[in-house]
């Protein structure tokens, strides 16, 4: 990997841009302040920032050097609480299965990290039940005696949270779709939206022509945002799921009617 050179100015990737679109005034307002932010770390902690890597992600990735030339990583993430005990739990791993924690400025959500070279992606992993032994064996790292008093959600308030949530869509994906009309189906669990951001224009209504590439709706999986395409010609029969819904995978949204 090829170290960072100068920065000129600070330039947010378009994915991160349509992330905090996709927050409402709160994303916006963070997204703003976020090439500030990014400036005042490399004064802080002596860094020359470079480019932000490539998408996908919910933050501020960037390669950096620091005043020892030691090369390093800069992570700036929108303040939630998914994020908000990040440093902590990097803390607590001490580098057994993530990345070492360098500095933290819990103030402005930012991290310096450890430069890890990126190995292949699980993703990429033909054999899927050896991906999934490979996963769930990073999984069992992770496990640590945590400390009286510490700040992290614990695993049975969260699923305590997902019974109610998750379970009742359950049965939704296996849903019949009329005959004569194509599914727009969630790929997985996650979050529904009709609008680019609120606010906005729905991708589509009822009634609308569509071609096979065209976006009929966003879904959001712990903060990262796709777009759903058509995938057929033809007009809008039905929505489904009304906006900011929890889905199920594979459950209908929309229906179209092919040409």
């Amino acid at each position: 990997m090829t170290n960072p050179g100068p920065a000129a100015r600070v330039v947010i990737p378009n994915h991160l841009k349509g992330f905090a679109a996709g927050l409402g005034a709160p994303g916006l307002s963070w997204i703003q302040q976020l090439p500030g932010l990014v400036e005042g770390c490399a004064s802080r902690w002596s860094l020359t920032v470079g480019p932000a890597f490539p998408g996908p992600s919910i933050s501020f990735v960037a390669p950096a050097l620091d005043a020892n030339s030691s090369a390093v990583v800069l992570k700036i993430g929108f303040p939630d609480h998914e994020t908000a005990h990040e440093a902590e739990a990097l803390r607590l791993l001490d580098g057994d299965g993530a990345v070492r924690l360098v500095a933290a400025d819990p103030d402005h959500n930012a991290l310096l990290l450890e430069r890890l070279t990126p190995g292949e992606p699980l993703s990429a992993v033909a054999d899927e039940e050896q991906a999934n032994v490979t996963a769930t064996g990073l999984l069992r790292r992770f496990w640590r005696q945590i400390p009286v008093g510490h700040p992290f959600d614990l695993a049975a308030d969260r699923a305590a949270e997902w019974a109610e949530t998750v379970v009742p869509t359950a049965g939704r994906a296996s849903a019949e779709v009329p005959a004569g009309h194509v599914a727009v189906r969630a790929p997985t669990i996650g979050t529904f939206y009709r609008a680019a951001s609120p606010g906005a224009q729905p991708y589509v209504e009822i009634g609308d022509r569509v071609g096979p590439d065209d976006t009929v709706c966003m879904f959001e999986v712990m903060k990262l945002f796709s777009s759903l395409k058509a995938g057929v010609a033809g007009a809008v029969a039905a929505i489904l799921v009304a906006n900011e819904s929890l889905v199920d995978q594979d459950q209908p949204l929309i229906l179209i009617k092919p040409d």
